[in-house]
């Protein structure tokens, strides 16, 4: 979503943004407090990640949290969270070249699979790597380098963990692809 950065009269800063236009009473504005983790505009120069104060006026990107629901009501309490898609994508950019640059082992994911212990997700590389899977912790969601899933075999290295995420998502883009391929297959064969 797309807003303006402005200060409501106490001077918290919030998110002037519209999703609702009439033709008879224009533009309806909403307005969303930032969230604690909003507090600077993030931006890329010199191949550097810098930061600068929030600017009364500027057009932001953000996404809406969800923190909780009220008791009476239940309303959601939202706040709008400032994302910066091109930082986000150098930063990931750095931490895989970071990866590579410390002797990191390039792979690809073969298949993805579950374990019968109630959930732990397998992710298989092709067998010419000789590479173990990677493991996905059933309950935590954190990645570890061998089975069972213990605090022993946690994978920490940030750069790793980027790598691990980007594979993640190739091996997506490859799966929707083919998806892709074999809907347009079946529906151009001729019976």
């Amino acid at each position: 979503m797309k807003g303006i950065l402005t200060r409501n009269e106490d001077g918290i800063w919030m998110v002037k943004w519209s999703d609702l236009h009439s033709f008879g009473h224009g533009t309806h504005w909403s307005y969303t407090e930032l969230s604690n983790d909003s507090n600077s505009i993030k931006y890329i120069k010199d191949d550097e990640i810098r930061y600068k104060p929030l600017e009364e006026g500027l057009e932001v990107e953000f996404e809406m949290i969800t923190s909780g629901y009220d008791r009476v009501n239940f309303t959601p309490n939202n706040s709008a969270k400032l994302i910066f898609p091109e930082v986000d994508v150098f930063e990931k950019e750095s931490y895989i070249k970071e990866y590579v640059k410390e002797g990191g082992v390039l792979w690809s994911i073969y298949n993805i699979s579950i374990i019968r212990d109630g959930g732990t997700i397998m992710l298989i590389r092709p067998p010419q790597y000789k590479l173990d899977p990677i493991y996905i912790h059933k309950d935590y969601w954190t990645l570890h380098d061998g089975y069972p899933t213990i605090d022993g075999n946690l994978i920490t290295n940030i750069n790793e963990q980027y790598y691990i995420i980007d594979k993640l998502q190739k091996y997506k883009r490859d799966c929707e692809f083919n998806l892709q391929q074999v809907k347009n297959i079946i529906q151009k064969i001729k019976l």
